[in-house]
């Protein structure tokens, strides 16, 4: 998948450098217990900068490959939440 063809950074696209920590914090935060809604809310981790975004179904799908990487005994919990709440 080629991020920069998401809709959400047609104007304007994150740097490598504002993506890279990303995926390890989502898993450090799965490994204390957290759940996706937290990690997006209270967790201060949902994917955007301050000139750009990231709609929730890209922000979603972005974390899944994150999970598939860094933490992949956690993508069953993410998939199955994200299922649950409607948004996968």
């Amino acid at each position: 998948m080629h991020l920069a063809s998401w809709q959400s950074w047609q104007e304007t696209q994150p740097a490598d450098g504002d993506l890279i920590e990303f995926p390890q914090m989502w898993c450090d935060g799965l490994a204390e217990g957290h759940s996706v809604a937290f990690l997006f809310s209270e967790g201060g981790l949902y994917p955007s900068g301050g000139d750009w975004g990231t709609r929730k179904p890209e922000a979603n799908e972005l974390l899944l490959m994150g999970v598939k990487a860094y933490c992949p005994d956690k993508v069953d919990k993410v998939t199955e939440e994200l299922r649950d709440s409607g948004e996968y």
